[in-house]
């Protein structure tokens, strides 16, 4: 089952639901929470250092990034459909589902479906 466009935040109390970031409507737009706007977003990870949360956002080739403290959505790695390695949006992705982060935080590790491997990404340089 595919994600809404929209990340809920289930933190502010025990049984309410609120929207983290995104509108709910299908794009590709960097902004402060609801001005976001994610295609599918599939998995997340949590990167305790800097309070950051990592999304795998599927049909826009990204690994996108949300500040929690803020709520500001940023594109982390990845630009358009390919595979190819790089630094930031310098790096391609293609059908990305799943993503973690190591126990010291340094590295999070991304399954690109489509190309078949396992990309490492160093946090610090986003490489």
């Amino acid at each position: 089952p595919f994600a809404p466009t929209g990340l809920t935040d289930v933190w502010d109390s025990p049984n309410a639901v609120t929207t983290l970031a995104g509108t709910g409507a299908n794009g590709d737009l960097d902004g402060i929470g609801s001005e976001a706007t994610f295609g599918i977003p599939v998995d997340t990870a949590y990167i305790h250092e800097g309070a950051t949360l990592l999304v795998v956002d599927n049909t826009n080739y990204k690994i996108r990034a949300i500040n929690l403290s803020t709520t500001e959505v940023y594109t982390f790695v990845g630009s358009t459909y390919g595979s190819t390695d790089g630094v930031g949006t310098n790096a391609q992705m293609t059908n990305s589902y799943g993503i973690d982060v190591t126990p010291d935080g340094t590295t999070a590790l991304v399954a690109d479906f489509t190309s078949c491997v396992i990309r490492s990404l160093d946090i610090a340089t986003q490489t």
